[in-house]
């Protein structure tokens, strides 16, 4: 699910509220494995939003000053934020303008980044691999000794705490903690929960670990099965009497989506964000299949139904689940792979589009079409794609979206293959 918030103005008033402390490395941490991926500007946003008074009041005309961006950038750089989980947005209409509360996450530590196939595979692509082990290697902390006996002073030796005493007893305050936000992908953890265990009562909330629930997650985004779907996957690969730490088939649950993708009752309705078009001919036709399917299911759909090879679910779990495509624009660059490439979709040119679509923050299938055609016709592509929802505001006498041509790119592959 792409977040979605409406356009600033000026006058509209915000707050910030922290939810977490930030700690001492956090910049560090902003600098090296967040800023290749949300570029300097959104980077500064989420410093300046930082540096707020918590709660207080502000107009965004002062903010946009003070940090010399202009409405548009500020949309463009708050979505980047929300996209790494590094701020929430909340909006509520008020007298005259809207009220906005910027809702800020620390940042993933390494450990917890890296060990992120979202976060460290996009890094990776954005970057290259040298360089990512690199900043590992940078934050990689020594091992304690293993051939030394500890001597190591306890905490109930040194203080002798007398836990009868009302000190203790009474002495339980709640404060601040530490909290990196999630990176949105649709999924309710509740509702998948409430069917795992309506489907077998052994289930409990210590049965999958938080690693393996990422993993659910992401399938369920790149096939866009429903949780109730995903609950019978798991519940399919899992054996409550086999050793710890084995119990959840992974492998098992891959080969249970790639199976499954034609039942289409199991799927549930894409939510994403929407390309802006004009009237509805074969190329908004063809947009809005991209933004309506998962990228298996559209995939499957181009195939005239057929299942997509082994090899090709492999190629769409890297572009959605590593590289964190929006499935639609997975779609669209699937689609121009294939026409482009004798309807072979090759791993090593469908990563590197892929790669450069990351780059540029495209969030829609359009905006995707529009970059993928004119940089193959050696126009210059757009700055902030971000800007292409301006750019396709509808004309009266238009039926098709604004720009992409290559002839319309081919007039949208021909109908999708003359509606199949």
């Amino acid at each position: 699910m792409i977040f979605c918030m409406k356009q600033v103005n000026p006058s509209d008033l915000y707050e910030v509220r922290p939810v977490s402390l930030l700690g001492g490395l956090d910049l560090d941490y902003l600098l090296d494995l967040y800023e290749p991926l949300i570029g300097g500007k959104a980077l500064s946003a989420y410093l300046t939003l930082s540096h707020e008074k918590p709660g207080a009041l502000g107009k965004h005309e002062d903010l946009f000053l003070r940090i010399s961006l202009s409405a548009g950038e500020w949309f463009a750089a708050l979505q980047a934020l929300e996209a790494v989980g590094l701020v929430r947005t909340f909006t509520k209409p008020g007298k005259n303008c809207l009220g906005f509360v910027y809702a800020l996450y620390a940042p993933k530590t390494p450990e917890q980044f890296f060990d992120n196939a979202l976060f460290a595979g996009t890094l990776r692509k954005t970057i290259g691999a040298d360089k990512c082990e690199l900043l590992a290697n940078k934050y990689s902390v020594m091992q304690i000794p293993m051939d030394y006996e500890e001597c190591t002073e306890s905490f109930a030796t040194f203080f002798a705490p007398d836990f009868k005493d009302p000190a203790y007893l009474d002495g339980l305050l709640k404060t601040g903690g530490r909290l990196s936000g999630m990176a949105q992908t649709g999924f309710d953890r509740n509702v998948f929960a409430d069917a795992l265990h309506k489907l077998n009562v052994m289930f409990n909330s210590l049965s999958l670990s938080e690693e393996e629930l990422l993993k659910i997650e992401r399938l369920a985004t790149l096939y866009s099965y429903s949780e109730e779907s995903m609950a019978e996957f798991v519940n399919d690969n899992y054996d409550f009497f086999a050793k710890k730490g084995t119990r959840f088939n992974y492998d098992g649950l891959v080969a249970e989506c790639d199976k499954s993708i034609p039942l289409s009752y199991l799927h549930k309705a894409v939510k994403e964000e929407k390309s802006v078009l004009d009237g509805n001919g074969d190329m908004a036709s063809g947009i809005k299949k991209m933004e309506s399917l998962s990228p298996a299911e559209y995939l499957t759909y181009l195939q005239r139904g057929n299942k997509p090879a082994a090899a090709d679910l492999e190629i769409l779990r890297e572009l959605t689940i590593d590289m964190g495509l929006p499935n639609s624009v997975a779609n669209a660059l699937v689609l121009y792979v294939l026409t482009k490439n004798k309807n072979i979709l090759s791993k090593k040119l469908t990563e590197k589009i892929g790669a450069s679509l990351v780059r540029e923050g495209v969030t829609t299938a359009l905006d995707a079409l529009n970059y993928l055609t004119y940089t193959t016709t050696n126009k210059k592509p757009q700055a902030n794609v971000a800007s292409a929802k301006a750019a396709t505001a509808p004309k009266k006498e238009e039926e098709t979206p604004t720009k992409m041509s290559d002839e319309d790119f081919q007039k949208l592959v021909k109908g999708l293959y003359d509606k199949k």
